[in-house]
């Protein structure tokens, strides 16, 4: 199976809107029809940690990396929570 192609053909079919698992499930059984459940749960993990995925809620993805932010504390300044 050709993994870029793949992610060509997902980008295609599913970008600009929010992705869901069972869009996921559907993608892959278009191609293997006995596709178990868990390898699709595996391969969504493996685009979330390559940052072909990124999580937005339960069961909800979109493409694009994760971005993290922090707060950074400055020179004499408290900051209290």
């Amino acid at each position: 199976m050709a993994i870029h192609s793949d992610i060509d053909k997902m980008k295609e079919r599913l970008s600009g809107k929010t992705i869901t698992l069972n869009d996921m499930d559907a993608f892959y059984r278009e191609t293997e029809s006995c596709i178990p459940k868990t390898t699709v749960n595996w391969r969504i993990h493996n685009l979330v940690r390559s940052g072909i995925l990124q999580r937005t809620g339960k069961g909800m993805y979109r493409f694009g990396e994760t971005q993290v932010f922090c707060l950074a504390s400055g020179g004499n300044r408290n900051y209290r929570v």
